[in-house]
């Protein structure tokens, strides 16, 4: 799977506007506008001013315009003063955009980071083109189609583009292996590569299950019903299921996920737009998990769908909401495609939890606002937000739940608690983690799991990194301590093998799953 290693999702503090811009959500058939005479999004015959001012350019202006340039750059500055989400993709977003949500790609089945300048192999999916012709975890990329790739400042994206394509297509790439000091030259066609949604399933004690799913494409509800199905054989009672950094998705994923939690005919969701009709959807009943206790986690990266998701439980008090209160987008957007391969993603309704709640938070101060709004939040000792006290919902059982956007846990865990602090999120920020675990990963490759009893040696050698890169290192407390070895063993495990990491490293002291098995007691 040629992307950023998904550690990058697992332990990312801060989130980017790039990446929340991007949610989607809705699955709907897209609407495709009338061709015109050009293949721009505003044909310069067209009426009105737009179409006027374009066809003015094109006849009249001193130098030669490419007028579908100009029109690219027209349509991104109207959406923008619409509302924060709806967006204009060029044809290779759109491409790229659907490849995911449709849960494949077509690539070389790798998993790399971009450490110190140099494209480094975190992981090979097995079955895939790199595994099949003898790539290795720990192989650096220095070259493909034999122009330099390492040294040369190139960006993740960048490296992305040159390592995608069609299936059947061939690409060439040259390694160099440390541990062996030389450097090797592979062949591969690429092939189909999967996109798994549901992240993590495993057992966290006799009677209680934990699912993580990190976004909702295509199939997500069927290998989320399958690890369900799973871990009910495993004796499963209560679940926890994770959604912090859950960015969102199709709806009917979404919807589907909550059916297997709610009886028949409670309300998950509903939309309501200017030119759309309310829309409910229900829970058909007969799910798989009605009875037994539920907590699902949350936090300000969780967005749209999952908002739809934890609201539902929420109100219906089906389960506990833990974390720390989510994103606040819900917008439905649908996708119209252009005449020249690109689309818009236009927002035409709004969703609501069950309770009247509206999931999205207040843009019309703009979009930088809207952001910045988000970003003072997210820190802040509080889940509540201003004015929200005034917007009073109540769930099924009576209990007073708010509005304002975003959906507020019913049990807070704070950024304090995870050890969060100015000196730990530089330590991430300027991937001291990441450098110090991918060195001590490569020395130790052959092993299968960080060895023990090492916590000294990793707590001082970060401490080093930290210093060779000018970062003063203060007093550290216990909390921040922990911090940096839970996360540390995780990016050497993740380095070593990439399905330990939640269940060795960062469940078992992780603060959130803590809170949640506690809350399940009482629930």
């Amino acid at each position: 799977m040629v992307k950023n290693s998904k550690s990058s999702i697992y332990f990312s503090l801060v989130v980017t506007l790039a990446v929340i811009i991007g949610v989607f959500i809705g699955k709907h058939i897209p609407s495709v506008l009338p061709a015109g005479k050009s293949t721009g999004v505003f044909a310069s015959s067209g009426s009105g001013k737009i179409g006027y001012l374009l066809r003015m350019i094109g006849e009249d202006y001193v130098d030669p315009v490419n007028l579908d340039s100009i029109s690219d750059i027209t349509v991104e500055m109207l959406l923008s003063k619409l509302d924060p989400h709806s967006v204009y993709m060029p044809p290779v977003d759109l491409e790229a955009f659907n490849e995911d949500m449709e849960g494949h790609f077509d690539g070389i089945g790798i998993e790399f980071n971009v450490i110190r300048d140099t494209v480094v192999v975190v992981h090979v999916i097995s079955g895939g083109p790199a595994s099949q012709v003898g790539m290795r975890d720990g192989d650096r990329i220095v070259k493909v189609e034999k122009e330099v790739v390492a040294g040369v400042g190139m960006s993740s994206d960048s490296v992305v583009k040159k390592l995608r394509g069609k299936k059947g297509t061939r690409v060439n790439v040259t390694v160099y292996r440390s541990r062996e000091k030389k450097s090797v030259d592979f062949s591969l066609v690429r092939g189909p590569i999967p996109v798994y949604s549901v992240e993590q399933s495993v057992m966290l004690d006799k009677n209680t299950g934990y699912i993580k799913v990190n976004r909702f494409i295509d199939n997500t509800h069927r290998d989320f019903l399958r690890a369900l199905k799973t871990l009910k054989v495993q004796g499963m009672q209560e679940l926890l299921l994770d959604l912090r950094g859950n960015h969102g998705g199709y709806l009917d994923e979404a919807v589907k996920i909550a059916d297997e939690f709610l009886p028949s005919g409670d309300l998950i969701t509903y939309t309501a737009g200017t030119h759309r009709k309310r829309e409910n959807y229900k829970a058909k009943g007969g799910g798989v998990f009605e009875e037994g206790r539920l907590a699902i986690l949350i936090d300000e990266e969780s967005a749209s769908a999952s908002e739809i998701l934890a609201g539902a439980i929420q109100d219906h008090d089906r389960g506990v909401i833990v974390g720390r209160r989510s994103f606040g987008k819900g917008l439905v957007q649908e996708v119209k495609k252009l005449p020249d391969g690109s689309a818009v993603r236009l927002t035409v309704a709004r969703y609501f939890t069950p309770s009247g709640r509206s999931i999205q938070r207040p843009y019309k101060e703009g979009v930088e606002a809207y952001y910045q709004a988000y970003y003072e939040h997210q820190f802040s000792d509080s889940d509540s937000l201003p004015g929200a006290d005034t917007l009073k919902y109540f769930t099924d059982k009576g209990r007073v739940v708010y509005g304002g956007g975003g959906i507020a846990p019913d049990i807070r865990v704070g950024w304090d608690t995870l050890g969060y602090t100015a000196f730990t999120g530089k330590l991430w920020q300027e991937s001291v983690l990441l450098d110090f675990a991918f060195n001590f990963a490569d020395a130790n490759r052959d092993a299968k799991r960080v060895p023990a009893g090492l916590d000294g040696l990793i707590l001082n050698g970060v401490l080093k990194t930290a210093r060779e890169k000018n970062i003063i290192t203060p007093v550290l407390s216990a909390t921040e301590k922990q911090f940096i070895l839970q996360r540390t063993k995780a990016l050497i495990a993740r380095n070593l093998d990439a399905g330990s990491m939640f269940t060795g490293y960062l469940l078992r002291s992780d603060p959130v799953v803590s809170k949640a098995l506690q809350a399940l007691q009482s629930f």
